[in-house]
């Protein structure tokens, strides 16, 4: 297994992906655990993908980061490509 499917399969399962103030896109992933979240924050830094993390939460806010996680992450699940895909529409991406 490689990080980038590691973080794959956790973002179909505990991420989301949603539209805040009409027009910007974010990547979230949920955790209990702030630790672990912090381990995924580095796994990203890693993958040269900034994020931030607030107690239970880890975003992604900017656009470019937010490009770079679905084209190296590749996730699987159609409920977040379907939402992405209509997010970037409703952007205006």
């Amino acid at each position: 297994k490689t990080l980038s499917s590691d973080i794959c399969g956790l973002f179909d399962t505990d991420g989301t992906v949603y539209i805040r103030r009409k027009k910007d896109i974010v990547v979230e992933i949920v955790s209990a655990d702030g630790n672990y979240l912090d381990q995924i924050k580095k796994a990203l830094f890693l993958l040269n993908i900034p994020s931030g993390v607030s107690r239970k939460h880890l975003y992604i806010y900017k656009k470019r980061e937010i490009i770079k996680f679905f084209s190296v992450i590749k996730p699987n699940n159609s409920k977040h490509l379907k939402r992405f895909a209509r997010f970037k529409k409703l952007a205006r991406w």
